[in-house]
């Protein structure tokens, strides 16, 4: 009778580690097809589904495996620069707020050249709102 308690935990804990084993292996296939998604939509130079893309491989990424961890953030500090510079050419409030919350929820994706867009874009938006507070002034 003993003996069948213990056969019923081991296998319980067998039916819970194959479990919790193909859940990650379900996870990091699909991190792998929206990392793919977001590769393949930078080189058709769509910026904004690559933003997308690799947004959902970072919140999927938590139990995938150490090297492709490494490529998503790898590959979203490069959409992240894209995008940025985007928003430096033609600025669009809501993409920078977006941009700043995915940087504060996902700190590793930040590097130099990240921090200098956001930079430069910052910069670029107070002069213009004083020029354009000096317009209305002499107006």
């Amino acid at each position: 009778m003993l003996l069948d308690k213990y056969k019923k935990i081991i296998a319980a804990f067998i039916f819970a580690f194959v479990a919790v084993s193909a859940f990650a292996a379900d996870t990091s296939a699909l991190v792998k097809k929206q990392l793919t998604a977001a590769e393949d939509a930078m080189d058709e130079g769509d910026i904004e589904t690559a933003y997308k893309k690799v947004n959902g491989a970072l919140q999927m990424m938590n139990d995938a495996e150490p090297a492709l961890k490494a490529s998503v953030v790898s590959e979203a500090k490069l959409i992240y620069s894209q995008k940025l510079e985007e928003i430096l050419a033609k600025y669009d409030g809501a993409a920078m707020s977006d941009i700043k919350v995915m940087l504060e929820k996902y700190p590793d994706v930040r590097n130099t050249k990240i921090e200098k867009l956001l930079g430069q874009i910052e910069e670029k938006q107070k002069i213009e709102a004083e020029n354009q507070r000096k317009a209305e002034l002499a107006a």
